[in-house]
């Protein structure tokens, strides 16, 4: 908008005739000061400068002109200070600059502050987010897209191994690390694909909401809350891609060096599915129940579900007495929220235990799952057995979010009225 006011540089008065221009000082706001003090044929002292320059104000007083420092710059209170001293009415302009001051060193104190508890909240419970890995086997394109079958797969992402990188290995290939602990890198399908082929826009990404769920759950396993289940170690890698030194037939290098995408998560052994047999005993199938019914209790009580739970998606570390963890919380969705198509979804559809896919969560969705995936792991579990247990979560007042886990009904060799809760 056109205002109607020049506004003026030192190079516009540089070649000025007049006394005040030629004893104006280079690299400070004097020049034009004394040159609006001729124009409205006013004295210097009569001149007040307001900046949030510190040189500036200093040379402004050097020449007996009026000068205060706002580092907040032309606030409403300063103008309503100057207008007093205007017009007379009383007030020092210092008073302002110096509440001013007092704002903008507290403003920096609670600036620090906030840094000192972000950092300190990243290396809680032993994750740091934002730390530096690298492939542990060499990649081309393809490889980047498929994945390394050892660290699991998924519909809508793959995952890869790495190893935390040190100032040392920076310049080292990952095989010449010494003792590298492998985790795994998940990264989505459709941001690898944007990433590799430049596509911007993909409806199937899930990535954004994924990292969103997965802060929120950070938050509440950090409080204790959401016991046996897999958090990630990093939810912002920079993960360096260590590239093939020979390429196949039909495939490239790996166009990029660097990804600051995905999550990171502890490497485990391998996922339920493999223990899906007659001669697992009877103490790993009920250790596996225990654990799995505890984590989406703790689940159900923070007011969210899995949506996702199936074998596929509980992790063990350790062969002999299994560790079991709750893992891939992409879906997660809080109570009332709408029903994601996931697969244990669509069988509870299938199985009539839920209307539609329309329907929203009611809370109950995990147990009925819970019946069905431990069904296969133990073919002990009869049918009316199942059909017992899906009765009682169905009909269970609090939606399963406040109920004695000791009153749930047996399956097969799990009896939890035998479980120290």
């Amino acid at each position: 908008n056109d205002h109607c006011i020049a506004i003026s540089t030192p190079a516009d008065h540089m070649d000025a005739g007049s006394a005040y221009a030629r004893i104006a000082l280079v690299g400070d706001k004097n020049t034009q000061l004394f040159a609006l003090a001729q124009k409205f044929k006013v004295q210097p002292s009569q001149v007040i400068l307001l900046d949030d320059e510190p040189r500036n104000i200093q040379q402004a007083v050097k020449v007996g002109m009026r000068a205060k420092h706002v580092p907040r710059g032309l606030t409403h209170q300063v103008v309503r200070q100057v207008l007093d001293i205007i017009e007379c009415r009383g007030g020092e302009i210092g008073e302002v600059v110096e509440e001013q001051t007092a704002l903008e060193s507290k403003r920096k104190w609670f600036e620090g502050l906030r840094r000192w508890i972000l950092k300190r909240s990243k290396r809680v419970h032993g994750r740091r987010d934002g730390q530096a890995w690298m492939t542990l086997r060499a990649h081309t394109y393809n490889s980047l897209l498929q994945g390394d079958a050892e660290a699991g797969m998924g519909r809508h992402s793959r995952m890869m191994l790495v190893v935390r990188q040190s100032r040392k290995s920076q310049s080292s290939s990952a095989a010449t690390l010494a003792e590298p602990i492998p985790h795994a890198w998940k990264m989505y399908v459709a941001s690898v694909e944007k990433l590799l082929d430049g596509v911007l826009d993909r409806p199937d990404a899930i990535e954004p909401e994924a990292q969103r769920r997965y802060r929120r759950l950070c938050k509440l396993s950090r409080r204790g809350l959401l016991p046996h289940s897999l958090m990630p170690e990093d939810l912002n890698p920079s993960v360096s891609i260590v590239p093939a030194s020979t390429v196949g037939a039909g495939d490239i290098e790996a166009p990029l060096k660097q990804l600051k995408e995905g999550l990171i998560f502890t490497l485990m052994d391998g996922d339920a599915r493999v223990w899906v047999s007659n001669d697992t005993l009877p103490e790993i199938k009920c250790s596996f129940a225990e654990t799995m019914l505890a984590a989406i209790i703790a689940l159900r009580k923070t007011g969210h579900v899995h949506t996702d739970f199936k074998l596929d998606n509980v992790l063990f570390h350790g062969k002999e007495k299994p560790e079991w963890w709750l893992n891939d919380f992409d879906f997660v969705t809080p109570v009332n929220g709408p029903t994601p198509e996931t697969p244990p979804m669509r069988a509870l559809v299938e199985n009539n235990l839920k209307e539609s896919l329309q329907t929203p969560i009611t809370g109950i969705e995990d147990f009925q799952c819970f019946v069905l995936v431990y069904s296969q792991l133990d073919c002990s579990v009869t049918t009316d057995q199942q059909a017992k247990a899906l009765d009682f979560i169905s009909k269970d007042p609090s939606a399963m979010m406040d109920f004695d886990a000791r009153s749930f009904p047996r399956l097969g060799e799990f009896d939890p009225a035998t479980v120290q809760w």
